[in-house]
This record gives C-alpha cells, sequence and structure tokens, in this order.
C-alpha cells in the first residue's frame, strides 16, 4: 500500500493562491497549451524583472508573493507543456 505524503501547509496555501490565480485568467488569456515552450519561457524571466523590481522598490509583501505566484504559473506550464502534454492536462 502506497503512502501518501503529507502536503506542507505553506505549499497548499500556495498552491491555492496559484490556482486563483489561474482562474481568474481562465477566460482572458489563452490556454497555456496553445503556447510554445520557448514563449511561456519568456513569460517565465518577464515575471522574474517584475519580481525582481517589486523587491527593490519595496513593494508590499501582498505585491511580491503574487509576483512569486505568477513565476510558480508559467514554471508549472512549462513542466506541463513538457512532460505532462500527451495527458489531456491544462485547464482541466
Amino acid at each position: 500500500m502506497s503512502h501518501m505524503p503529507v502536503i506542507r501547509k505553506s505549499v497548499l496555501l500556495f498552491a491555492n493562491d496559484m490556482e486563483n490565480k489561474l482562474q481568474q485568467f481562465d477566460q482572458s488569456k489563452p490556454d497555456w497549451n496553445s503556447l510554445n515552450v520557448r514563449h511561456l519561457y519568456s513569460l517565465l524571466l518577464d515575471e522574474v524583472g517584475e519580481l525582481h523590481a517589486e523587491i527593490l522598490t519595496g513593494e508590499s509583501v501582498n505585491d511580491v508573493v503574487l509576483e512569486c505566484v505568477d513565476i510558480a504559473n508559467f514554471a508549472m506550464m512549462i513542466a506541463d507543456r513538457l512532460v505532462y502534454q500527451n495527458k489531456n492536462r491544462g485547464r482541466q
């Protein structure tokens, strides 16, 4: 019998933030399965630059966290396109 790992509270909270952000843009942004990995990587780098700017300007903790969420979402999208692309994933 396999043992289900305990998921850390921090991971659950962050994953919830990621999902909330993805759902905000479900209707207005293209499904990441329609974007190639290079484009997703470019978007990820843009978000890293935004995080850098938020940290340098001393913006609110919430703004910094939202940039971290964006970075994590683009990293997830890249992984999804590369590894899981044949398993009917994406917005489902």
